[in-house]
């Protein structure tokens, strides 16, 4: 009787691309997006108004945490927790700023949540027309992001208290993100008053 030939298996070699590559690739885009004082060609363009359409003014934000994660991963040979205290610290920071950026168009929208979309996406729009364009790539408010965020702030906590919870949560996130406790603070003072 004939002995079955035994099939190797194929092994099949996977591409293994190191975290040191997406490292490289987000510093490059971080510097392509913002130059010299100006956005480097059209990719440069392309990633300076999707940072400007979700964030608006702020948009360096996006930018520089490109950086910084990538300088992270370029370092560390991993990417950072996301869900530690520091990056919860520092979304809270974000959230703050970019719905208080965008109170200005919430402020003067006087139809409602459809007027605001209406004019965000106005200025939204103009952002991608600097593409082919070498204009001022500033932009007011806070994007897309700040939009949605300041809409649903507004409709639980009114402008003014808008305006509140995005200096609460900005203080918040610096004292998560850099560990500095208010207790202590005031603790330490009323200790030297004392003295």
């Amino acid at each position: 009787m004939a002995k079955r030939k035994k099939r190797r298996s194929k092994k099949h070699a996977s591409l293994e691309i190191r975290p040191e590559v997406y490292a490289i690739l987000l510093i490059l885009l971080a510097i392509l997006a913002f130059g010299p004082g100006k956005p480097l060609g059209f990719v440069g363009k392309m990633a300076r108004c999707f940072a400007i359409f979700l964030f608006g003014s702020l948009d360096w934000l996006f930018i520089v945490s490109l950086f910084v994660i990538g300088v992270y991963i370029l370092l560390k040979g991993k990417s950072p927790s996301f869900w530690s205290t520091k990056f919860i610290g520092l979304v809270l920071v974000s959230i703050g700023l970019l719905v208080f950026a965008h109170m200005g168009y919430i402020e003067e929208a006087k139809g409602g949540i459809t007027d605001i979309y209406n004019d965000s996406m106005k200025d939204i729009q103009s952002t991608w027309d600097l593409v082919n364009d070498e204009l001022d790539f500033s932009s007011p408010g806070g994007g897309m992001i700040g939009c949605t965020l300041g809409v649903g702030f507004k409709s639980l906590f009114a402008v003014t208290g808008s305006k509140i919870v995005s200096v609460i949560f900005i203080i918040l996130g610096a004292c998560l993100f850099t560990g500095f406790s208010i207790k202590e603070f005031f603790d330490k003072a009323t200790e030297k008053g004392k003295i």
